[in-house]
């Protein structure tokens, strides 16, 4: 199980890496297709069940079914498990929620959960590469996330 969670640890930081070299080229394509947001989420989610409930965290997750759009499935996948992974680290072991909304012609994906936070002063910069909110003696990672 560790070597599996290191393989999947260590693909994600290529995945970043290359990305981030892409976006920084001009050269970041996306892979539309038609997507199920709310199948999409449930899948990535299903996939979490055993990692949340081997750190304590369980995650609560509301859906409308049947918001259909054409998106980057793979992107929004990346995403949503930056974030999961994001609130299992540090969540505080609560609870974290995802909820798939629709609102007109619009789709929302929202994922809370309730851990240390961002201090709102690093609100803008924790968005640039390599940044991060706290120091990198206190979180692994290269802050591509």
């Amino acid at each position: 199980r560790k070597f599996q969670e290191q393989v999947i640890r260590l693909s994600r930081i290529v995945d970043n890496i290359l990305d981030e070299s892409k976006i920084s080229e001009g050269r970041m394509t996306l892979q539309v297709e038609d997507v199920d947001l709310s199948e999409m989420v449930t899948e990535v989610l299903d996939r979490f069940k055993i990692t949340a409930k081997s750190h304590g965290v369980e995650i609560q997750f509301t859906s409308t079914p049947n918001i259909k759009g054409v998106w980057d499935r793979y992107r929004i996948e990346q995403v949503l498990i930056n974030l999961l992974i994001n609130g299992i680290r540090y969540g505080n072991r609560k609870p974290i929620q995802v909820e798939v909304n629709k609102h007109e012609n619009h789709a929302q994906l929202v994922v809370r959960d309730q851990g240390i936070g961002i201090k709102e002063e690093d609100h803008q910069r924790v968005f640039d590469r390599f940044e991060r909110a706290i120091s990198e003696n206190e979180v692994s990672g290269m802050g591509l996330g």
